[in-house]
């Protein structure tokens, strides 16, 4: 089955000749939404929910399901993306929904520092001392605190997990200790599936290589 790319959204998405501003002003507007409300346009239930981790940092994880949903997965957006990475799409193009329609109870991480995860118990965003994290954090503080999360919610005994690029897919190596630790705790199986993996990014010219 393919899957586009988030990027087509920008041609997919229909846009309607009487909005004002044009159509690029209907695309906009629907990747401002994407955290709840275009889900829930689509027809799926959705909530958002927020976790703090041991270290204090607020993320958001976006749930969405169907009534139906039984199976639980985790998936989790790659470098410099968010949890619209899997919905921004038609429905049958993102893997948010197709999973949802085949059943599962679909949760979207958001890793510290990104559109939808910049709080903390005691720093703001706009703070140096907020940004003072890396992959490490991300692997050692957020992914623990969700996968513990959505278990307690969800009261599941498998746990599935999508990802790409990023941390997310190194830190199965380089964590794979703590999350044996975590999966024996809970007397949890867990399931994996990487797309893509992205482990250093000194190659790049763009300005991008100084917000990675």
């Amino acid at each position: 089955m393919y899957i586009a790319p988030p990027v087509a959204l920008l041609q997919l998405l229909p846009i309607p000749r009487t909005h004002k501003g044009g159509g690029l002003g209907v695309v906009v507007t629907y990747i401002l939404l994407v955290k709840s409300e275009i889900i829930r346009r689509q027809g799926y239930l959705v909530e958002e929910h927020e976790i703090t981790t041991s270290d204090q940092y607020i993320l958001c994880l976006i749930r969405l399901y169907t009534k139906q949903s039984r199976k639980v997965v985790l998936l989790q957006h790659g470098l410099l993306d968010s949890s619209h990475a899997w919905v921004m799409n038609l429905k049958n193009q993102s893997l948010g929904y197709i999973l949802a329609d085949y059943g599962y109870d679909v949760w979207l991480g958001n890793s510290r520092g990104n559109t939808y995860s910049k709080k903390h118990k005691h720093l703001d965003s706009s703070q140096k001392e907020y940004w003072d994290f890396s992959w490490q954090e991300m692997s050692g503080y957020d992914f623990p605190a969700t996968i513990r999360y959505i278990i307690s919610v969800t009261k599941v005994k498998q746990l599935s997990y999508i990802g790409f690029s990023q941390v997310k897919n190194t830190q199965i190596c380089l964590y794979k200790r703590k999350l044996q630790i975590i999966s024996k705790k809970l007397n949890e199986q867990f399931q994996w599936l990487i797309l893509r993996l992205c482990v250093l990014v000194k190659h790049l010219t763009s300005i991008i290589h100084v917000s990675c």
